[in-house]
């Protein structure tokens, strides 16, 4: 991992947004909103019919 010493403020910034607690928080909302994408998908394929 490099050292942020000599990058500039706004770099520093925008690395923060991505890797930071903003970037964690999009990163689980995305995927939540992939999971229940795909949830939606499977279940209008299989007519809504739940087999046991």
């Amino acid at each position: 991992m490099k050292s942020l010493r000599g990058v500039a403020p706004h770099r520093r910034l925008e690395t923060w947004l991505w890797t930071g607690p903003v970037g964690h928080f999009v990163g689980g909302a995305l995927d939540l909103l992939q999971a229940l994408a795909s949830y939606q998908r499977k279940r209008r394929v299989d007519g809504g019919q739940r087999f046991r």
